[in-house]
This record gives structure tokens, C-alpha cells and sequence, in this order.
């Protein structure tokens, strides 16, 4: 091996506006990561995305990340991609699978604040994180989906209220249907 790329990758999806950690407090993590493995990684080996990792090539920055590990590899350079938390990776089987193979194969290693090291022999927990983040962005989708559906069904608007829109405020959260605002349905008529 002809040295190490140390990378860092954080990544917050578009769809959830609730996430846990925020691309910021994910990058203090990786940061205090890299003090505990004694390296500093350089700005332009610090990779963000704020898109769904549902599925593949919807992260700019990982597809950029990707490359640079591709020609690292190709080097003979080993490649060790600090991260919050496996699933920040990937939640689709073609970049998920990307990673593990590289894994197993000993190009990559992943060290993560929430499972630690994932080396050659961690490579089947490693898919193993990969498909639970699947299933579990696949589970939320659904479960959208329903709540959706459920809303069409009793006739109310699932989205945002459009302009000259606005909820009715006198009804409950979950319930409100759409009337016309009249602060500005003149104007947008």
C-alpha cells in the first residue's frame, strides 16, 4: 500500500427536514474522529450531500468522493472514509454494495462515531447496515405514501397550500383543507 486518502462524508436528506444530525454536527463529529485517529483531513477530501441517498447517483458529492477513491485505489493508496454513521454512506444497493466490496476487498476502511471501524472482516455488517438503511428508507416511504393517500381520502390537501392558497386555520393539524386567501388571491388570479 502506497499510503492512506483520509476522506470525510456527510450527508442529510432532502425529504428529512427532522434529521437527527445536521450536516454541521455530523462534520464536528468526523472532526473529533480524526483527532482520535491522530490525522487532519485536508477541506478538499470533505465530501457534504443534502440529497436522498435512495438512489444512486443523486449525490453529487459522493459520485465526486466515488472518483477519488477510483484513483486512489488505482494508485495502490488505501482509502479510509470517516462518516457519522454508515447509513450516511449510502440507502441504495449499487453505492452500498460500491463500499462493501471495497471493504472486503481491504481499499477501504469506514470509521464511524456510531459502529466504530469497519475493516476486510467487518465487510458483511457492513452490507448489513446498507440494507437495513434501505429497508428503513424504504419503510418511510411508504409510510408517506399512506399518510398521503389517507388525506386524499378524507379530501384534504397533502401538500403545501398553493399561492393565493392557505390551510383553513379553524380546523386541526392533519385535517385542514385549502381555501382562498384573501391576501393575495386577487393578485395571483
Amino acid at each position: 500500500v502506497n499510503g492512506i486518502l483520509y476522506l470525510i462524508y456527510a450527508r442529510k436528506s432532502s425529504e428529512d427536514k427532522r434529521q437527527i444530525a445536521s450536516i454541521p454536527d455530523q462534520l464536528l463529529i468526523c472532526h473529533r474522529l480524526e483527532t482520535e485517529i491522530g490525522i487532519k483531513v485536508p477541506e478538499q477530501h470533505i465530501f457534504t450531500d443534502k440529497k436522498t441517498a435512495m438512489k444512486a447517483h443523486k449525490g453529487p458529492e459522493f459520485d465526486a468522493m466515488k472518483m477519488l477513491i477510483d484513483l486512489a485505489i488505482s494508485k495502490g493508496v488505501r482509502v479510509v472514509i470517516i462518516t457519522w454513521n454508515p447509513n450516511r454512506l449510502a440507502r441504495n444497493g449499487e453505492e452500498g454494495g460500491y463500499l462493501a466490496d471495497r471493504v472486503r476487498d481491504r481499499q477501504i476502511d469506514v470509521f464511524t462515531d456510531t459502529a466504530g471501524w469497519f475493516r476486510e472482516q467487518d465487510y458483511k455488517q457492513m452490507y448489513s447496515e446498507f440494507v437495513d438503511a434501505v429497508k428503513y428508507s424504504k419503510e418511510t416511504s411508504l409510510g408517506v405514501l399512506k399518510n398521503m393517500m389517507g388525506k386524499i381520502e378524507k379530501g384534504i390537501c397533502p401538500t403545501a397550500a398553493h399561492l393565493g392558497y392557505k390551510f383553513n386555520p379553524t380546523k386541526q393539524k392533519g385535517e385542514k383543507d385549502i381555501i382562498k386567501n384573501p391576501l393575495n388571491w386577487d393578485k395571483c388570479r
